[in-house]
Order: C-alpha cells, then sequence, then structure tokens
C-alpha cells in the first residue's frame, strides 16, 4: 500500500510540473497553447519551370472561358448612349404619331426624348398626329 500511494506521489508531481510548464507556454495560463511551426521540406516532384508570360496568358485565357457566358456590362455601351443617336441636318425634326390626340403631358415626353437623342430644341420639334384606325 505504502509503495502504491508512492506510485500515485510521483504520478501527481509529474502532472503538477507538466502543467506548470504548459502554463508558461501559454502566457495567459490554460487559454492558448501553440505548437512552434515545423520545418517541411519542399516536394520537388513537379520539376518543369515556366516563365511568368505564360503563367499570366494561361490564366486570362482560363478567366475569359467563364466570363464569355456572362452579359455585357453597361460600361461597354455608355459612350454609345451617352451621344445622340439620330443625326438632324435639316434643322428640324419631324415626329408622327398613330393617334388621334395626345395630352400635354405625352407632348413634353416626346419632346424631351427628341432633345435628348437629337440636341434639337423646343422650336424645331414638329408632332404631327396621324390616326391609322380610322
Amino acid at each position: 500500500a505504502k509503495a502504491e500511494l508512492v506510485g500515485q506521489l510521483l504520478e501527481y508531481q509529474a502532472c503538477k510540473a507538466a502543467a506548470a510548464l504548459l502554463g508558461v507556454r501559454a502566457g495567459d495560463g490554460f487559454g492558448t497553447f501553440v505548437r512552434m511551426p515545423e520545418e517541411i521540406p519542399m516536394d520537388h516532384t513537379y520539376q518543369l519551370q515556366h516563365p511568368p508570360s505564360l503563367l499570366a496568358k494561361s490564366y486570362w485565357e482560363a478567366m475569359g472561358r467563364g466570363k464569355r457566358r456572362l452579359p455585357p456590362q453597361s460600361e461597354v455601351f455608355s459612350p454609345l448612349v451617352a451621344t445622340p443617336v439620330v443625326s438632324v441636318s435639316s434643322g428640324q425634326v419631324d415626329v408622327v404619331i398613330n393617334a388621334a390626340s395626345i395630352t400635354d403631358q405625352q407632348r413634353a415626353q416626346i419632346e424631351d426624348i427628341v432633345k435628348r437623342k437629337t440636341e434639337a430644341s423646343a422650336d424645331q420639334i414638329v408632332i404631327s398626329l396621324l390616326n391609322l384606325a380610322e
């Protein structure tokens, strides 16, 4: 019984020393323990060397495959949409509407659209009503 008690005391003493060592290593007690990094040998299985320009070209080709299916970005069209698309050389814009009559609000909308597309002033715009239903 005495030998068993001495063995238990020695185990307790070893555990107490290990806990003290862990406490010193962790710094803040038992909150964290970080193992020192190991040196990993480099794997030399792939032996080929490629110039950086070839790697960049391959990368952009691979990226291009996925982007081919995407819709075009709006920035591509903004220069086309921002400029007037209708050329008016006569100085007068004729707009023909299929209606018997239009309201002042509709007339203002039509004039606004024509002004944006042709850079014509309001006095250069002629709106003609043509009722094809009759």
